[in-house]
């Protein structure tokens, strides 16, 4: 059964501080996985965790990290999002010059 929490570290301060955002501890073939789900909602939480186990078990890793990417990207502000999509397809292609439409993945 997968755990939700938040990771809590002791600061320079001495002060124990919490993490805002939620991460997952869970287990597919063995190998045990813990990974910031990257939401502040607990039922937010809940749905990204099914999702994480259902794509290591399907082994559609890459599949998941694009997500992440375009999600990441999305955060940032307007003028920089179109940079960093460059960027990361340049990146991807590994210098080859063809365009990556990331809204597609």
């Amino acid at each position: 059964m997968p755990q939700v929490f938040k990771r809590e570290w002791t600061a320079t301060d001495g002060k124990t501080r919490t993490s805002e955002v939620y991460y997952a501890r869970f287990q597919v073939n063995g190998k045990d996985i813990v990974r910031s789900t990257g939401e502040t909602q607990k039922p937010a939480t809940e749905k990204m965790i099914r999702e994480m186990i259902a794509e290591e078990k399907d082994g559609d890793g890459v599949r998941l990290h694009l997500k992440r990417l375009k999600f990441a990207v999305s955060r940032l502000p307007e003028p920089e999002q179109a940079k960093q999509r460059r960027q990361i397809a340049s990146r991807l292609l590994g210098g080859i010059n063809q365009k990556l439409a990331l809204e597609k993945v």
